[in-house]
């Protein structure tokens, strides 16, 4: 037990300032990570999800202190029976798997005319200068104030003095998450700044998107949040005998992953124990007893906290990109993604938009 130290008021004063932020010249921040994942199924069958993700450093007030968010669309069509293949000229790497998310697009969005035809902003604006605008503008605000500055249809009511005339509904969705998710930043100061990040692997019946999240002191995580989405498809096929056949995408309801009465797609945070990947981790005999998907990634992310992107990215991984220490860690899952995102976080993190 730690002894009551008695302190004169004046001392005690004179130590306020100090004291403010958290005590031993710490200041009591937050680190929160959302993300949101709804799809679309078109009369032809093709699907889109479209994933939003937020990264917010918040003080002890529930203030917005740095705010990064990104969004990424899954454009799919059916190949054949059992290939699934992205559709979205232009948004996918050279290899098709891979699909830049709206803030790599930057122009290549494409939606800068579209928004000088609405006239709110003098020139338009695309996708990324309309985010962070809105980014800008969300500093300094609580949650329940950007809540408060939304319309019925999404929209921000003051958007065009903002500079986003954009549906905000769904980014506050992953914003709301963030600030309900937060933990305290120990190691990070009011002035850290957070980096977001989210890419895509393709298979042929399924597509996975991982998400996560950091803020970093100077090149030092303080906190983070990793996650990953597996949208699952099924095709049904439909032939005329006039014609070839032709076959239709859609989301494979009977899978835990979708919540089809929200249109929704859950990730693997969502799902914590319908995951059901402890038995195996207990059958691997690393972990004593076994954990689940969301306990070896909040192991993983204790481990990062006070490491740089560059130790992380140097983690020694076995041919399978398990980490060699992941009994050590609490991980014994493959980690090769988590490293990509702690690395293009710290980007974003440390060079600003």
């Amino acid at each position: 037990m730690k002894k009551k130290v008695f302190v004169p008021l004046i001392a005690l004063a004179l130590a306020l300032p100090l004291a403010s932020c958290g005590g031993e010249n710490k200041s009591e921040v937050y680190y929160g990570f959302g993300s949101d994942a709804t799809y679309e199924t078109d009369r032809g069958g093709n699907v889109q999800t479209t994933i939003k993700a937020a990264s917010a450093l918040f003080n002890k007030d529930g203030k917005i202190l740095d705010l990064k968010v990104d969004s990424l669309q899954v454009k799919v069509k059916a190949e054949a029976l059992d290939v699934v293949l992205l559709n979205a000229t232009g948004y996918n790497d050279e290899a098709n798997t891979d699909i830049k998310s709206k803030f790599e697009l930057r122009y290549d969005y494409n939606m800068k005319d579209t928004s000088a035809n609405i006239g709110a902003i003098e020139g338009g604006a695309e996708w990324f200068e309309q985010t962070i605008a809105f980014e800008n503008w969300a500093v300094g605000k609580t949650v329940a104030e950007i809540e408060a500055s939304i319309d019925e249809n999404g929209d921000l009511v003051n958007g065009a003095e903002i500079g986003n005339t954009m549906t905000v509904s769904n980014t506050f969705v992953a914003i709301k998450e963030a600030y309900e998710n937060r933990k305290q930043a120990e190691t990070a100061k009011e002035e850290s700044k957070v980096g977001v990040a989210m890419f895509t692997m393709h298979a042929p019946l399924q597509t996975t998107v991982k998400v996560g999240g950091a803020v970093y002191e100077g090149d030092k995580v303080a906190g983070s949040k990793v996650d990953s989405y597996q949208i699952p498809y099924v095709i049904n096929e439909s032939v005329d005998e006039a014609e070839a056949p032709v076959f239709k995408v859609a989301i494979n309801e009977e899978r835990k992953q979708v919540d089809a009465a929200n249109t929704s797609v859950k990730s693997k945070e969502d799902l914590q124990f319908d995951y059901n990947m402890k038995d195996t981790s207990a059958n691997i005999g690393v972990i004593e007893g076994g954990a689940e998907w969301f306990e070896q990634a909040a192991a993983f992310e204790a481990y990062a906290i006070g490491k740089t992107a560059a130790e992380l990215k140097a983690l020694e991984l076995d041919e399978e990109g398990k980490p060699v220490n992941g009994g050590e860690i609490g991980t014994t899952m493959t980690v090769t993604s988590f490293l990509e995102l702690y690395e293009e976080a710290y980007e974003i993190a440390s060079q600003g938009r």
